[in-house]
């Protein structure tokens, strides 16, 4: 990484501005560091694509670690974010390393021999999301933004305030939903595999 074009005295005012919640601090830091670091990762991976998401780690893993008032040197801070930057190029090309082993110990035919599985467990995977899909379709609205919003990840207590209805009626009309799509899944499908993903859906 280019040497740092702040001194040391100004690193350290920097880094407490961003432990003091500065965001303008925050985006000089990507404006100074962001340019060095993906620089600093390119000549250490050789991958400019990759280079582009770990520069991004990168920054990120720095500015938690200055928000949170844990980079013991603030006056160093150029060479904290050039470690971090070492140590994820490092990884990277460690991973890609045993990655290109494993590949290389495969049979040369295999892609051939798996070409035929692979198309048809994704016709499948395809006919299932059409199968949900449908089943979506027969619920009511609300219903039907109660499942997609619980697949997301949010919470009962999340979900009733963007619909702006109580929690307990959320969990009951979530459990009943997806009973239903079960059911018309069901009907679509002998297998019933097209549900399979909804089990997981914790209605508590």
């Amino acid at each position: 990484m280019a040497e740092c074009c702040l001194s040391p005295s100004e690193q350290a005012v920097l880094a407490e501005r961003i432990r003091a919640g500065d965001a303008a601090a925050e985006e000089e830091v990507v404006r100074l560091f962001y340019p060095r670091v993906l620089a600093t990762l390119v000549c250490r991976t050789r991958d400019h694509e990759s280079s582009r998401d770990l520069a991004q780690e990168v920054i990120l893993a720095a500015l938690r670690a200055l928000r949170a008032g844990s980079v013991h040197d603030p006056a160093k801070l150029a060479v904290f974010i050039q470690g971090i930057a070492r140590n994820l190029a490092n990884n990277h090309v460690r991973v890609r390393s045993i990655q290109r082993a494993r590949e290389d110990e495969l049979p040369a035919d295999l892609d051939d021999r798996l070409a035929a599985p692979v198309s048809h467990a994704k016709a499948e995977e395809a006919l299932r999301e059409d199968r949900v899909r449908q089943a979506l379709g027969t619920l009511q609205q609300a219903d039907r933004d109660i499942v997609l919003l619980t697949l997301e990840g949010r919470k009962p207590r999340e979900i009733a305030a963007s619909l702006q209805i109580p929690p307990d009626v959320v969990r009951q009309r979530k459990v009943r939903a997806i009973q239903r799509i079960a059911d018309s899944v069901r009907k679509l499908s002998q297998s019933g595999e097209s549900a399979h993903f909804l089990h997981g859906a914790n209605p508590k």
